[in-house]
């Protein structure tokens, strides 16, 4: 066998064990074709519109199961579309539908209890969130809402979502509904203002606070100091340290008071007696 050569014609290779007296390249190659062969002559189901393969009796295994059953193998296995377009029978439900009429829920419903009514509560179906307006399903679990912090507004106000709150320090409104930098939104337990909360963090006090302690006028120039303004107006109010951090000043309030923003970047770090 060891000096045997392939049977195919013009090749010289040696014949491999148990391989029909063929080399192995052309043993394998035959191997590939009988089973081609053997896979295009697999029978289809015998039912009628089935094109399912045939493993028992010359039926597909849903046909088998269901002669087993039944004893009658009945139609070709039914479209995955049979109900496309139809939707539950159940007044006011819209759902589609799926078996006996009725959608899922409602199959599953009739199934526990015997009975179909309509539901109590019914899922929301909104596109845009009931709060800020802003088109839902980004957020997985949540069809009402567009985020998390939509949801937490709508729960704490029990529905009835304020369009702004007023800051506890200067009263002036908070918009809820507008977004930051960073594109997230206001909580909405917010208790203050950006500017007072900023003049919190830094001085303790806020230009507010000031403000209803020591009135409006400017601490280094004596003139009065217009609350309306902002930056990057001068003149716009700003807290001051009467001694500088620079020289041992701290954050006390006793330290701090209302000036000019022209007036305290004028002043830097010196001490300058009030007006």
């Amino acid at each position: 066998m060891a000096d045997a050569t392939c049977a195919v014609d013009d090749c010289d290779n040696p014949v491999a064990v148990l391989s029909r007296k063929m080399c192995r390249k052309h043993y394998q190659r035959w191997r590939r074709s009988v089973q081609a062969a053997d896979n295009a002559r697999q029978t289809r189901c015998a039912v009628d519109g089935c094109e399912k393969s045939a493993e028992c009796r010359g039926m597909c295994p849903m046909h088998y199961q269901r002669w087993r059953q039944k004893g009658d193998v009945g139609e070709a296995a039914p479209s995955r579309q049979r109900h496309a377009g139809e939707v539950c029978a159940v007044d006011g439900c819209g759902q589609p539908r799926r078996k006996r009429d009725w959608c899922g829920s409602h199959y599953v419903q009739w199934n526990k209890t015997g009975e179909v009514v309509p539901f109590a509560h019914q899922w929301s179906r909104a596109e845009t969130c009931c709060v800020c307006g802003k088109p839902t399903g980004a957020v997985p679990g949540l069809k009402k809402y567009c985020s998390w912090a939509c949801k937490t507004n709508w729960c704490n106000y029990n529905g009835e979502v304020p369009a702004s709150v007023d800051c506890v320090h200067c009263g002036k409104p908070i918009n809820l509904a507008t977004s930051g930098k960073g594109g997230k939104r206001r909580r909405s337990d917010v208790k203050q203002c950006r500017r007072c909360r900023n003049d919190m963090r830094k001085h303790g006090m806020s230009v507010e606070q000031l403000a209803q302690r020591d009135g409006t006028s400017c601490g280094l120039c004596g003139s009065p100091v217009d609350m309306s303004l902002r930056k990057p107006n001068l003149m716009c109010p700003s807290v001051d340290h009467i001694l500088p951090r620079a020289r041992g000043g701290t954050n006390d309030p006793a330290n701090l008071q209302l000036a000019h923003l022209l007036c305290n970047t004028t002043k830097r770090d010196r001490i300058a007696e009030a007006a």
